[in-house]
């Protein structure tokens, strides 16, 4: 659920970080601009990291699975 929070918080921050780079001023654009695309590298880290996570669950719970039958019979 934290993650789900993390994600959300930085899909918003990039969604006002751009509007804000579209309608300030030139000075401030660079960096509203800066701020979204190192947003949304944020959720494509987030993204890889959260995939990862759940492959490593689901390895980790086949191969109990596997260890408890074969103990079992």
């Amino acid at each position: 659920m934290v993650f789900l929070s993390y994600f959300v918080v930085s899909f918003l921050a990039v969604i006002v970080f751009f509007t804000l780079s579209l309608t300030s001023e030139s000075r401030w654009r660079y960096m509203f601009f800066m701020l979204s695309f190192a947003f949304s590298l944020l959720i494509l880290f987030l993204m890889m990291t959260y995939d990862s996570m759940n492959a490593l669950a689901a390895s980790t719970l086949s191969a109990n699975y596997r260890q408890t039958a074969l103990t079992t019979y």
